[in-house]
Formats: structure tokens, sequence, C-alpha cells
């Protein structure tokens, strides 16, 4: 009896993952790609805290990981680093989190959420929007943008960012898919191998503002 009740406890205190909803993309080619660096939300890392009756609560956005580890899961890339500017190669990443809900109704349910304690499940309509700019040096060599919708559940036993990092892992495995069918990386052309034992080479930053222009030359 006082195992079971020590199980209910730790899994009210942190949660299960949320089930993955959003499709997922598979790729055929095993051919390595270079060392990258991500670069999400310009670097930039949400926190906040929050103090109540009972105490503070912090939170602290996992985007950035989030992303980062489901490139790293890939096993394409020589080395994937983060927020690294003198990566010769470069995917920057942007990140918004919306609700469908307006501004009352959202207040509300954040209201019913912390008189409950979250033991009351409160639905959520969300939407992901993403960016990807594709980076060698100074040059764009792919832009894409996805959209994904999530009905979530705020609730004490479901872990609060996992809806995220399912939506981040789909986005991230659709984004492998279009780099691989626009042969971004030209792997028909050149040959990483040296590139991924040497690691990164010196590139200091800065971004173009052109528009981007395919050019399989490149």
């Amino acid at each position: 009896m006082r195992i079971t009740c020590l199980a209910f406890l730790f899994i009210a205190i942190s949660g299960c993952a949320a089930p993955n909803k959003f499709q997922m993309y598979s790729t055929e080619s095993t051919v390595a790609y270079p060392p990258i660096s991500i670069i999400v939300n310009d670097g930039n890392v949400y926190t906040s805290t929050t103090c109540g009756q009972y105490g503070c609560n912090s939170y602290v956005d996992q985007t950035h990981l989030y992303a980062l580890n489901s490139l790293r899961d890939t096993n394409r890339f020589g080395r994937v680093d983060i927020n690294n500017a003198y990566s010769e190669y470069k995917i920057i990443m942007r990140l918004d989190r919306t609700s469908n809900d307006s501004e009352a109704i959202a207040f509300s349910k954040l209201m019913l959420g912390a008189v409950t304690l979250f033991l009351v499940p409160v639905s959520y309509n969300i939407i992901y929007e993403s960016e990807f700019t594709v980076m060698h040096k100074d040059q764009i060599i792919g832009s894409y943008a996805y959209t994904r919708e999530s009905d979530e559940l705020a609730f004490l036993f479901i872990e609060p960012q996992s809806e995220k990092k399912n939506a981040i892992n789909s986005i991230i495995s659709n984004l492998m898919y279009d780099l691989e069918r626009d042969d971004v990386f030209n792997t028909s052309k050149r040959d990483f191998s040296e590139l991924s034992a040497k690691g990164y080479s010196g590139y200091s930053g800065g971004g173009p503002t052109q528009p981007f222009i395919w050019d399989n030359n490149t």
C-alpha cells in the first residue's frame, strides 16, 4: 500500500508525457550532413517565476533543448551544437506558441486551473508556428515554415511541456524530410566526412537580408 501511494505521489509531482498526436516524417538516405549549429529564437530562453500563498514556481522554456535533441536524434549531422557563432552551417529557428482563446477565456481557464490545482483538466487550442533558415557561411541555402495545431490539456498528471516537445519533434522530422528532398546540403556534390571529423570552421556571424534564392550550384 505504501509503495502504491509513493508511486501515485511521484506521478502527481512529475506528470506523464502526453502521447504524440502529430505526424512524423521519415527519410530514406543515411548520407552524412555537415556539422551544424542551431539557434532558436535568437538564443533567448524565456523564464518566469510566479509566487503565491504556498510558495513560488519557476518556468523555463525548453524549446531550444527539444530542437537540439531532436536534431541530434536524427544521427545525420557530423555534430549538432547550439548558439555556436563559428559554425560554418547554421539552422536558425523561430517558434511561436499561441492560443486561439480570447484573453478573457484564457484568463478564466488559468484561474480555474489555479483554483483546482490543475486536478481538473483544462483544454486549450494551441497553434505552433515555426520558421527555419538554413545558412552556409553568409548565404541562405534553405528556407522553410511549418504550422502545427493541437488541442492540449493543462492537467496535473501531464508533463507541462510534453505537447510542445511532440510538436517540435514533428516539425524537425518535417524539416529533415524537406532538407533531403531539396538536397539542401548538396550531398551529391560534396563530401562532408572530412568536415565532420574536423568539426567547425571559423564563421563569426552576421546574416544576409536578401530574399532566399535557391542556386543548385552553391
